[in-house]
Formats: structure tokens, sequence, C-alpha cells
């Protein structure tokens, strides 16, 4: 026996609205960190690995190479730190804004389920047992939370990352 009224799957008000708005662009940030991180890497490597000539090893060119190399890899730290800050930024407010929007649309859900139970006549509640229903209600409100929350932020994130992998393939030629 089911309600008079469907049930609509998505509701979306306006703190859930921003949720997800603030989720999506840290969600974009976090995935496209990765490919970052990648280009970083190889620049690394590229700057240490210098020129491939070779040159007569004296004590002065030694000395010289060796300073270039420490500038170059504090250079390259700096670069990490600042992309290591930023990645744990972009995630904690995408984790935070995927979980605040599941959290309210489950919230927003439950009362919209309240209002349609109250709605029903009193010969509804005698064939239907209404702590079973809720029991079930619940139920599918965690799938709902757990599916809306921060599985949809992690879907984003892969999507970013596997564009931007692509996009830094092309313009960086690196393969």
């Amino acid at each position: 026996k089911g309600f008079s009224d469907p049930m609509p799957f998505i509701v979306v008000d306006d703190s859930i609205e921003a949720g997800i708005a603030f989720g999506m662009i840290a969600s974009l940030g976090a995935g496209l960190a990765n490919p970052l991180v990648a280009y970083l890497t190889g620049d690394t490597y590229s700057e240490v690995g210098g020129d491939k000539e070779q040159v007569q090893m004296t004590h002065e060119v030694m000395v010289a190479i060796m300073d270039a190399i420490d500038k170059t890899m504090m250079d390259q730290v700096k670069k990490f730190l600042w992309t290591g800050v930023g990645m744990f930024f972009a995630y904690l407010i995408a984790c935070a804004c995927w979980t605040y929007a599941g959290l309210r649309q489950v919230y927003t859900l439950k009362e919209r389920y309240f209002r349609i139970i109250l709605k029903q006549e009193q010969g509804w509640f005698d064939e239907n047992n209404a702590f079973e229903f809720a029991t079930k209600v619940q139920a599918q409100l965690e799938q709902v939370e757990m599916g809306i929350g921060e599985q949809l932020g992690n879907i984003v994130q892969m999507i970013a990352q596997a564009i931007g992998g692509k996009l830094s393939f092309k313009i960086y030629k690196i393969f």
C-alpha cells in the first residue's frame, strides 16, 4: 500500500545548492591536483637532469652544479609544498561540502516523508505498521546520503583527474 503522492528523489534548496556548488569546485580542484603533481615531478627530473653534454669535472664545476641542484630542489620543494597545501584544502572543502549536501538532502527528504505520513487517513495506519515503515525509510535514506555525499564528490574528482591527465599529456607531450 503506497502513498497517494509520489516522492521526489532529489530535492534541492538554497543550502544544498551552495554545498553542491562549492563541493563541485573543490572536487574539480582536487581532481586536477594529481596531474599537477605529475607535471611537477617531471619538471623536477628535467631540471635536475640538465644538459647531456660532457664537461670535465673540476672542483669549481662540481660546486656550481651542486649549487644549481640545491637551488632547483628547493624551488621544487616549495612548489610541492604549496601544491600539497592546496590539495589538502581542496579535498577538505570537497568532503565537507558533499557531506553537508548529502545530510541536507536526507533532512529534506525526511521532512517530506513525515508530511506525507501525516496526510494519510487513519485507515492507512491500520493496514501499515508505521514503525516498520520508518525503518525502511531510514535504510533507504542512508543509501541516498551515501550516494549524494562524498561518493558523488569522488566521481567528480576522478573525472577531473582523467581530463586533467589527458590535457597535461597533450600540452606537455609527456609521452
